[in-house]
């Protein structure tokens, strides 16, 4: 990368001033139009990582927010699913008569296990509370899944908007950085006398652009 100082540019624009025709003062204006490509691209890079330093720093910020009414939701679907699981065991001992079922249930969960122990000693259906109980529990999950419902709701419309902004943003990054390189060949090009615009091919340049910032 050429640097030039305030001196050599205006040492540059002032041989272009002098310059008799058009092709001659693009020619000879071609390498600081080059330069000046390079550090807008430089520019545009430094831009895209300061743009993902903020979104790290605005999700963190959104995490923070709602970290407690996260939790809890986690913490509800592995309640949620630690029952489930014991309901399926149950269907499995009443339909197939698998002993062993039952007792994954009184291995996996103290609670039901304790049911299962007294209802033995009793001569009573392990199910007699055991269902009743999970049940209970299944309703209370939901219960509050429910009211939590609005706050997990608000979270997800929020990251959404941040999704958003940060699709936006690159898409804007993107677009600056495919001009600079679109602008750079074209110059370039009518600098070199190239002047059938059919010939500039500006597709695959917009593809090495894409390349370049994908």
């Amino acid at each position: 990368m050429q640097e030039y100082n305030e001196e050599e540019i205006q040492k540059i624009l002032e041989n272009v001033r002098k310059q008799e025709n058009l092709l001659a003062a693009l020619s000879t204006a071609q390498p600081l139009v080059r330069e000046a490509a390079v550090f807008l691209r430089m520019r545009v890079d430094e831009m895209k990582k300061n743009r993902l330093k903020v979104e790290k720093e605005l999700e963190k910020h959104i995490e923070d927010d709602f970290k407690d009414i996260l939790v809890y939701s986690e913490t509800l679907k592995r309640r949620q699913k630690h029952n489930f699981q014991l309901i399926n065991l149950l269907v499995r001992y009443h339909e197939k008569g698998d002993k062993g079922a039952l007792d994954q249930v009184a291995k996996i969960d103290w609670e039901a296990g304790e049911m299962i122990r007294r209802s033995k000693s009793l001569k009573l259906g392990s199910e007699d509370k055991v269902v009743p109980m999970i049940t209970a529990r299944l309703e209370l999950i939901d219960k509050h899944k429910r009211f939590i419902a609005g706050d997990i709701e608000q979270f997800h419309k929020v990251w959404q908007e941040l999704e958003v902004l940060v699709d936006g943003s690159d898409a804007a990054l993107q677009k600056a950085k495919i001009a600079i390189i679109l602008w750079d060949k074209a110059h370039a090009r009518l600098a070199a006398g190239e002047s059938d615009p059919a010939k500039y091919d500006f597709m695959s340049v917009a593809k090495f652009a894409f390349d370049l910032i994908l």
